[in-house]
């Protein structure tokens, strides 16, 4: 049975007569007519910290079976209490932690770092596309690399309100 069913549905499990017999009832609609949205789990729990992001368009068909994700976001922006939100622009496909992670990142650490740095906050921050399935380093017989569960992020370019943009580069 689908996560979705689950959140959407009452369900009743009934044996008659030795026959499974799953009794569904329909979805509780808000008083407004308008159909209440259901979200996945990490979704709604990313939602409730101000992050937005969807699920991804497509399960990516790893070429190295070791390469999964858990819970795959792809994550769009993330909000601070007061202020604007911080997009994310290449959309990167991450676990639904990392995600959580790199929007806690950019709220609570490179936009503060940006006002004392350059005197604006951050608008958005360029990561590239976040999972790629692939080894550490891509070295043959090496371990498969956090990017390949969706663990890992280059954070490669910071762009502040106001247009400046911020190159990051490897020491």
């Amino acid at each position: 049975m689908s996560a979705q069913c689950r959140v959407v549905c009452r369900l009743h499990k009934r044996i008659l007569a030795g026959v499974f017999f799953i009794v569904v009832n329909p979805p509780a609609f808000a008083t407004s007519g308008a159909p209440t949205p259901i979200l996945p789990p990490c979704i709604a729990r990313l939602a409730s910290l101000g992050v937005t992001a969807e699920p991804p368009a497509a399960q990516p068909t790893p070429p190295l079976p070791a390469c999964v994700i858990t819970e795959p976001v792809a994550l769009i922006s993330a909000a601070p209490r007061a202020g604007r939100p911080i997009l994310f622009p290449d959309r990167p496909l991450l676990s639904c932690a990392m995600a959580e992670r790199l929007a806690r990142f950019s709220v609570e650490g490179a936009s503060p770092m940006t006002v004392t740095a350059f005197g604006k906050s951050l608008a958005s921050m360029s990561t590239g596309p976040g999972y790629e399935c692939r080894r550490r380093n891509r070295e043959a017989g090496a371990k498969i690399s956090s990017h390949g569960h969706g663990n890992a992020a280059d954070v490669m370019t910071l762009e502040l309100r106001g247009g400046q943009k911020i190159i990051v580069k490897n020491p």
